[in-house]
């Protein structure tokens, strides 16, 4: 397989979000939950290879400034050019819907050992230039129900 096979569509659904997270390795989420995050994501993207769902990346945004999130692509098809492809798929996006004569920015937190994939993208590294350190909150909720 190569990159000439690969299809980016606009569109991705509960199971192949949650397939996709399983394949490398990552908890699937409440389907609830992953139904709620992807209406509200600005930008969502799939690559397809063979009718299979073999990437992920998504988008959320206001016009100004976005959060690239979920960029998955299943550990068999890693280091073939579908990461890049879904991150230039929504660079692409953001370009086309930025004003002329205005600028929007594109935040992300990279896992650990990926930073050098999103450099190859166009991203620099957080602390630069009026940058200070990238923050990050994670808030919990445990309930003795499923939801």
């Amino acid at each position: 397989m190569n990159e000439i096979g690969i299809e980016i569509r606009d569109s991705l659904n509960i199971d192949e979000y949650n397939n996709l997270r399983k394949q490398v390795g990552w908890e699937p989420k409440n389907p609830i939950v992953v139904e709620k995050a992807i209406k509200n994501s600005t930008i969502v993207k799939k690559a397809i290879y063979d009718n299979f769902a073999v990437g992920m990346a998504r988008a959320i945004g206001d016009g100004m400034s976005y959060l690239l999130v979920d960029v998955v692509v299943n550990s068999k098809y890693q280091k073939k050019g579908i990461g890049k492809k879904l991150v230039n798929s929504i660079i692409d996006k953001i370009k086309e819907n930025t004003i002329a004569g205005e600028y929007s920015t594109i935040n992300l937190i990279s896992i650990k050992g990926m930073e050098k994939f999103y450099e190859s993208c166009g991203f620099e590294a957080v602390p630069f230039g009026y940058n200070g350190n990238g923050m990050r909150m994670k808030i919990e909720k445990y309930s003795n129900s499923n939801l």
